[in-house]
């Protein structure tokens, strides 16, 4: 039996078109956006993301990481990030191993993508005092490229803007 939970969230609360169907190049758009979305674009809550980068990636593991590098490497400042190695695999969805030499063909293949795509500078693997082991990586230089590109990250004095999310919807678990 599987367990799964779906989430939907509309970017676009409507939308209209116009046009002429004899000259279909005339069709304008108008997009409504919820207030939510809104509100986050116009505190510029907003972390840009290379799409095209991303579809190149070939390992489902690398796409993962790569949607959440860029906060980790923003929140660094742009330096070194560690992550708890079964903390990660958690996160992922993936099953964690206890042996290195596993560790580096299963989630290091997917590491070593992001290395390929300049998107990191490289990877280790550690091992820590308790035996677990931590991931550390290397800003590589798309990633500092997509850091350069964000607005300005908040200085010190600074509050961050509230970040607004959608209403709660009803979610259920279906088991098959």
């Amino acid at each position: 039996a599987k367990s799964y939970a779906d989430k939907n969230v509309r970017f676009f609360e409507s939308y209209e078109r116009q046009g002429n169907s004899a000259d279909r190049r005339s069709e304008r758009y108008a997009v409504l956006l919820p207030s939510w979305l809104l509100n986050n674009l116009n505190a510029e809550y907003v972390l840009l993301e290379d799409l095209n980068a991303y579809r190149q990636l070939k390992k489902p593991a690398a796409r993962s990481i790569f949607v959440y590098m860029h906060r980790w490497f923003e929140r660094s400042g742009g330096h070194t990030v560690e992550r708890d190695y079964k903390k990660l695999c958690e996160f992922l969805g993936i099953r964690a191993q206890s042996m290195p030499s596993r560790i580096r063909r299963t989630l290091g293949l997917a590491l070593d993508e992001l290395v390929v795509k300049k998107y990191l500078a490289r990877w280790d693997l550690q091992k820590r005092p308790n035996g677990d082991f931590k991931v550390i990586m290397w800003p590589g230089e798309g990633i500092k490229r997509a850091l350069a590109a964000q607005p300005q990250m908040l200085t010190d004095g600074q509050r961050p803007p509230e970040l607004q999310l959608p209403a709660k919807t009803n979610a259920s678990i279906t088991t098959i």
